[in-house]
């Protein structure tokens, strides 16, 4: 539950990021528009904007990976193994289980 949480928060955190990002950029280009150019105090908060944008992907990133590292390890319970030989030979066996509650995601 708490991989799962924080994946949603950093998912929201890097949804309003990029909005404050977007409105910083519409801002930038309204006064090129108006003054001819972007003046530097427009600049800069394009730039933090981008800065928080990124510093908040590269969290959901990690979080990304946490969660799919929790399920991919999650201890398996009740498995159950079938093995199926191929006519030419070969082997496949697959495994299923159940991952129980509090594991993983």
């Amino acid at each position: 539950h708490a991989l799962a949480t924080a994946l949603e928060d950093a998912e929201a955190a890097e949804a309003a990021a990029e909005a404050t990002y977007d409105t910083e950029v519409a801002n930038g280009e309204e006064q090129k528009a108006s003054v001819g150019y972007v003046p530097n105090a427009a600049l800069a908060k394009i730039t933090a904007a981008l800065e928080a944008l990124t510093a908040a992907q590269y969290v959901t990133g990690n979080a990304t990976v946490d969660a799919t590292h929790a399920v991919a390890m999650a201890t398996p319970v009740d498995p159950e193994t079938t093995s199926v030989e191929t006519a030419d030979g070969v082997t496949t066996t697959t495994a299923t289980c159940v991952v129980p509650a509090g594991d993983g995601l």
